[in-house]
């Protein structure tokens, strides 16, 4: 195991997976400016370009912590440069292990097993890297999509909006249950999240300001209560 380690954490490695984390970095700095520039155009003042923007930092605290962890783990099983370089362009850390764990299976291997060597190693990375050939189908589907989009609009604009709504619903509400089935912790994160959504979202009447940051503390509320929970129940 020590083999593939030292291949995984080597200079080459940090050399190779380097450029992608610098595109991504370049991508968010020309996204952010091109939107900026979009909003002038669009009669939106800065300081209103400026909250947004700060909300949605404020926002990705959450789910950046939790990403962040899962790295550690990632790091621990393929090397902490792919893992950097992985999680950089698409930050489902869940994910990536999963396929990982799928790649040094098909060679008769696992995650942190003890014949996890060099050609497990590759066939993890091929796993991980073959996750991401399923996005050049929404690439290629996307023309198709907008049509779809203008025609269905045509019979009614709102129709787009409620089909949206009812996607993202349906989504989050699959993947709150599917955690809260994992176990008490998750239920307990999942309230206390809730609860401090709706009670932030009452206090923002009184306090306009906190509009900014009352999703960003929800999820805060549920990481913290969550190995709360787990502790009480352990101990």
């Amino acid at each position: 195991m020590s083999d593939y380690l030292s291949i995984a954490n080597s200079p080459i490695m940090w050399l190779s997976c380097f450029p992608l984390v610098l595109l991504v970095l370049c991508q968010a700095v020309l996204y952010t400016r091109r939107a900026f520039a979009t909003a002038v155009k669009m009669g939106i003042s800065k300081s209103d370009c400026v909250k947004a923007f700060r909300a949605g930092m404020i926002s990705a605290i959450g789910p950046s912590v939790a990403v962040f962890i899962m790295m550690v783990g990632l790091m621990s099983a393929v090397g902490s440069p792919v893992s950097w370089m992985r999680l950089s362009v698409m930050g489902a850390a869940a994910g990536e292990m999963i396929n990982a764990g799928l790649g040094a299976q098909a060679v008769g291997s696992a995650l942190g097993a003890a014949d996890f060597g060099i050609r497990a190693y590759a066939a993890a990375l091929w796993g991980m890297s073959l996750f991401s050939v399923a996005w050049i189908v929404v690439l290629v589907f996307i023309p198709q999509m907008n049509k779809v989009q203008v025609k269905v609009e045509k019979y009614d604009k709102n129709l787009m909006t409620l089909i949206s709504t009812a996607s993202m619903l349906g989504i989050m509400s699959y993947m709150t249950m599917e955690n809260c089935l994992t176990g008490l912790p998750m239920i307990v994160a999942c309230v206390s999240a809730s609860l401090c959504m709706v009670g932030l979202s009452r206090t923002v009447k009184k306090l306009p300001w906190l509009r900014e940051y009352h999703m960003g503390i929800a999820m805060i509320v549920g990481i913290v209560c969550a190995p709360v929970c787990a502790w009480l129940i352990g101990g």
